[in-house]
């Protein structure tokens, strides 16, 4: 009985002494090379996404991690009927890394992907406006802006090509 109990001790001390397996890289390469031979092919371009996301939620410390998680979204809003998970994607980016360049970038994606790809005027200047005030320096904060000013134009057909005019009339002195 001793040597079953002594055994057995030896083989519980053995297991916990084992270092942990580490985690099998995913190779997004299949993936990859399915989706750029068939970039029209939404289910070859959303099998490539999940891989992308799966490889960067993997591992959140690795330093391509929040490129893959953006590119992901990106291919995400090119499936059709897909944008409002882009959308989520890119708030996911947003999230996990706030102070990284590509939580910025995915930041004024939203606001872009409400505007130009779902059509909600109203989420899309609450975007912008959210990017705006959250992205003081960065260098898409212009084009922000301007985006905020088209949108409110458009609510007023008449300001808008008033507008236009006068960009014209001063594009021409």
């Amino acid at each position: 009985m001793r040597i079953l109990f002594t055994l057995g001790l030896v083989a519980l001390l053995v297991a916990c002494n084992q270092e942990p397996k580490a985690l099998e890289k995913i190779d997004i390469t299949p993936a990859k090379l399915a989706y750029d031979a068939h970039p029209e092919d939404s289910s070859l371009a959303r099998a490539y996404s999940v891989q992308l996301e799966k490889a960067a939620k993997q591992d959140l410390n690795d330093s391509i991690s929040p490129y893959h998680l953006l590119k992901s979204a990106f291919i995400l809003r090119s499936i059709p009927g897909e944008s409002l998970e882009a959308i989520n994607q890119f708030k996911e980016v947003v999230k996990r890394f706030p102070e990284h360049p590509v939580g910025a970038e995915a930041s004024f994606q939203i606001a872009f992907t409400w505007d130009e790809f779902v059509g909600n005027k109203s989420e899309a200047m609450k975007s912008y406006e959210d990017f705006i005030a959250a992205n003081p320096t960065h260098p898409l904060r212009q084009t922000a802006e301007e985006m905020v000013f088209l949108l409110n134009l458009a609510d007023n057909p008449k300001d808008l090509i008033e507008s236009l005019k006068m960009i014209n009339t001063e594009s021409k002195e």
